[in-house]
């Protein structure tokens, strides 16, 4: 998925960089404009899948503290691979 954004980024620059006269209009188009709408809904899904553990471990634990012991490992449990993977 990363190679979508570089090229979606680079082509965006290069397009501010052109003087194209008024009637061009740029947009993405077919697999590019779908990667683009999936992220504008990413945000959303990760915070509706965090509440989602936190019920499911509120209700396991009978607790609601410790799901969030739990849940505070997230950050650097996707830490490592975000490291390793770049």
């Amino acid at each position: 998925m990363r190679h979508w954004a570089k090229r979606s980024r680079r082509s965006r620059r290069c397009s501010r960089s052109w003087r194209w006269p008024v009637s061009v209009e740029l947009r993405f188009q077919g697999a590019a404009e779908a990667f683009r709408a999936s992220l504008s809904n990413t945000l959303w899904l990760i915070l509706a899948a965090v509440l989602t553990m936190y019920i499911v471990l509120g209700v396991l634990y009978e607790s609601t503290i410790h799901p969030v012991t739990i849940l505070s490992t997230l950050p650097s449990a996707t830490l490592a691979p975000c490291w390793r993977c770049c």
